[in-house]
């Protein structure tokens, strides 16, 4: 009798567990997570905040987003948390940018509950403006701020802090920020040479390993490439209005892919464009001795400059060695966000594959295999 009330108790367990498991996914459970930052900073400057779930993944690990805002300094934020699965849970953290100050980002190794709000320790940002004027080096490695650093600062702006802005509609005079940015890279070109690469300097490393000093002069001179495109890419964004940097950010979403220039980016005109030229080559490739390989026009609504260049001509089989079509052309499409003008801004040039075939009732159909 003892074993079978211990069964009834066991089985009981399992019941309540189950109806408990049921309530809980069938409700939303929230839980918090705490950001502050605290006077340091100047009480106008407005900081953009990330918030997100580090989750490990077998030799791997993934970032669950969890909220983006503005906070301003002395204000301390409450953010709402779906529960997370503490099978993969491994850490919460967010990060703060404002142009005017170093990035920080703070983990936290808690996972946040409905029994246990997280929170973040207080940010106190520390301004570009401070680590010039004290002279502090941008250093190879170490503990400091490093190349990287400025870097992905430029990348931040550019990437995060500028479409957030726009997309908030907030006015804030971002022009005014270019100083501070071009006195940063003067600083960090100039205080670089000067740090060490461990504990031996530039000079003690070009002796002990010639070799290994001149590749790493050759990286640093690429990275030092890469801030300042960044630079006249930043100057080029923030010389945009708003309306126009968010035309531009929609116009790159789109230029990914053969399937999502033909599909998005591309206009009904500039589609029938394409097949007028084809249809011309198609119907006049044996009366031309020379016949013309390229076209180019400009986007009458967008003003985006497209060129196509015909390649070779070929019959498409299917499967079994099935004729599908016996008139296929090889294109190279290019496209340029910019209209041919001259220009800073970077990804806004591309040139994709695209392979169209002549069906039986004269329509031109582009092949789309995946991802071209």
């Amino acid at each position: 009798m003892p074993r079978k009330n211990g069964l009834c108790g066991f089985w009981r367990f399992v019941v309540q567990a189950a109806f408990l498991s049921l309530i809980a996914c069938s409700f939303p459970i929230r839980a918090d997570i705490i950001v502050s930052i605290g006077n340091s900073a100047d009480k106008d400057a407005l900081f953009w905040v990330e918030t997100k779930s580090n989750h490990p993944f077998i030799h791997s690990s993934y970032v669950t987003d969890i909220d983006e805002r503005f906070i301003r300094p002395g204000e301390t934020v409450t953010i709402p948390v779906m529960v997370l699965n503490p099978i993969t849970f491994s850490y919460v953290y967010a990060l703060i940018y404002h142009p005017a100050y170093v990035y920080e980002s703070k983990q936290v190794n808690e996972m946040p509950s409905v029994f246990k709000t997280v929170r973040v320790p207080k940010f106190e940002p520390r301004s570009w403006r401070e680590f010039i004027d004290s002279g502090e080096k941008v250093l190879h490695s170490g503990q400091g701020i490093h190349l990287g650093n400025v870097i992905d600062h430029f990348v931040l702006f550019v990437e995060q802090y500028l479409p957030a802005v726009d997309d908030a509609g907030i006015k804030n005079h971002l022009e005014n920020y270019m100083p501070l940015f071009e006195e940063l890279i003067s600083h960090t070109k100039k205080t670089l040479p000067q740090s060490t690469y461990g504990l031996k300097s530039t000079e003690e490393l070009r002796k002990k390993d010639p070799a290994y000093a001149q590749r790493l002069d050759e990286h640093e001179k690429r990275r030092l490439k890469e801030l300042n495109d960044l630079f006249r890419e930043i100057k080029a964004l923030v010389s945009l209005s708003t309306d126009e940097r968010i035309q531009l950010r929609s116009m790159r979403a789109k230029l990914v892919n053969t399937r999502s220039v033909h599909q998005e980016l591309m206009t009904a005109r500039d589609r029938q464009r394409i097949e007028e030229f084809l249809d011309f080559q198609f119907k006049n490739s044996r009366s031309q001795p020379k016949p013309e390989k390229t076209r180019q026009w400009s986007g009458s609504d967008t003003g985006i400059l497209y060129s196509i260049i015909l390649g070779s001509r070929y019959a498409l089989n299917g499967k079994g060695g099935k004729r599908l079509y016996d008139n296929c052309y090889r294109t190279s499409l290019s496209v340029d966000l910019n209209g041919g003008r001259e220009t800073d801004l970077r990804d806004i040039r591309k040139k994709f594959g695209a392979n169209f075939c002549r069906d039986a009732e004269g329509e031109w159909i582009i092949q789309l295999p995946g991802k071209n």
